[in-house]
């Protein structure tokens, strides 16, 4: 969102600066304005790559991807389903997709879950404890896993906290 403004600093800047510089205030500013873009671009893509699921591609759709959506279509379309957030993105288009984080915070009841075991977002061994003697007791049933991404289906909307104590 700032790059638009960055740029048309960096144009008025070098409008009424250029003309008037020297040669070596005119190579330190190239040399400036070729830096700041190599480090801007490289933390762009460090932030999308630390951000997604997905790394970044040619076009093609990393075997996670492939792994969550696949679990998903067990679900039935338009169900509310709670996610963490890097799976979530992934099931906005089909489904009413709820987050759910290791703080314990929850956006609202689900009737399914979606989870990682790996990923940034895990259940920690509380939370996982807790859908264990869910998955035990009959009030939910895993009805689809794929790597490591399972779908369960609750017996009941309700939300689901992994927050523990």
């Amino acid at each position: 969102m700032l790059w638009p403004i960055a740029i048309a600093c960096l144009i008025e800047f070098y409008r009424h600066r250029w003309p008037t510089a020297g040669p070596r205030l005119r190579k330190s500013l190239v040399i400036a304005t070729c830096i700041g873009l190599i480090a801007s671009i490289a933390v762009g893509i460090g932030v999308i790559v630390y951000r997604t699921v997905s790394p970044v591609g040619l076009g093609t759709q990393d075997v996670r991807i492939r792994q969550i959506r696949g679990v998903a279509a067990r679900v039935p379309t338009g169900s509310r389903i709670a996610a963490e957030n890097d799976i979530g993105i992934y099931l906005l288009t089909q489904y009413d997709t709820y987050q759910y984080s290791p703080d314990g915070t929850t956006t609202g009841a689900a009737d399914y879950l979606l989870t990682d075991a790996t990923g940034k977002f895990a259940l920690i061994p509380c939370a996982q404890s807790a859908l264990d003697r869910l998955l035990a007791s009959g009030q939910a049933q895993l009805i689809g896993q794929d790597g490591p991404y399972s779908a369960i289906r609750l017996s009941q909307t309700r939300q689901f906290s992994t927050k523990c104590g």
